[in-house]
């Protein structure tokens, strides 16, 4: 099954964190330093060597990508979009992702294309707009970018599926170890879509996604396990398969346990 996760990239190359004692960081975003608001903003965030604070992230986020600092401006996105500390306000989210894509984040360009492509309060729905943010996200040497523009590209929901181009983009994704590009090209070749129907091959891409970390990889793992295809029928691994995917935040796995009365939540 393709889905089109929603999944905000706020960690990774270019965003990951080196621990700093906080009040030395805040110290010197005082001072001016721009990074030093980005490391003490993502301490108040997710606590380390401080309490959580979300409000004084966003603030400190703020006055980081004030002065130029592109990552905090894609974390303060983040929270604005999913209202952790604050209101959930779409246009800010827009605002603050444009401004890390236009200064060269692609972060901020991929996280931009899935919102206007999924559309939300105040942003209209533009696909060819998601489209183009992700191909210059993928361009630029983000895999992410690559799986999510592939994805689109074999969804009927968003666009006129062009398979041939999603399998090219998300082997290019796969390759460069982006687990969802991996799971969403073994969802080709489990379906047949755009290329001859090869669930032992869908096997394969869903297990490296699934062992990769990317829980619905996990789940499309199993419900070929539970179906006998490409794999020899074991309920037993379907079941702990969509357990795992569940546990790892799939919804779809998460669906799947209630629906063999296994929990899930």
């Amino acid at each position: 099954m393709l889905i089109l996760v929603v999944a905000l990239l706020t960690t990774g190359v270019g965003l990951a964190q080196t621990p700093v004692a906080p009040s030395r960081a805040v110290a010197s975003c005082r001072r001016g330093d721009a990074d030093a608001c980005d490391r003490a903003g993502y301490a108040y965030q997710y606590g380390r060597g401080v309490a959580i604070d979300l409000r004084r992230a966003i603030e400190l986020y703020t006055r980081a990508c004030t002065r130029g600092s592109l990552v905090s401006c894609v974390r303060v996105a983040v929270m604005h979009e999913h209202g952790d500390g604050t209101a959930v306000n779409a246009v800010r989210a827009v605002e603050l992702y444009r401004r890390a894509c236009d200064g060269g984040n692609l972060y901020g360009c991929v996280n931009l294309g899935q919102l206007v492509e999924r559309g939300a309060a105040g942003v209209p729905r533009d696909v060819p707009g998601a489209l183009a943010l992700y191909r210059r996200g993928c361009d630029g040497g983000f895999a992410g970018g690559c799986t999510y523009l592939g994805a689109a590209l074999a969804d009927e929901r968003s666009t006129t599926p062009d398979y041939p181009q999603a399998r090219a983009l998300l082997e290019r994704a796969c390759q460069a170890g982006e687990m969802h590009g991996c799971s969403d090209l073994g969802w080709l070749y489990d379906q047949g879509r755009g290329v001859a129907q090869d669930y032992t091959r869908a096997v394969e891409l869903y297990r490296r996604a699934c062992d990769g970390g990317y829980a619905h990889g996990c789940a499309s793992l199993g419900g070929l396990h539970e179906s006998g295809q490409g794999v020899s029928r074991d309920a037993v691994a379907a079941r702990a398969l969509y357990q795992r995917a569940c546990e790892g935040g799939d919804r779809y796995g998460c669906e799947q346990l209630r629906r063999l009365g296994a929990g899930g939540t």
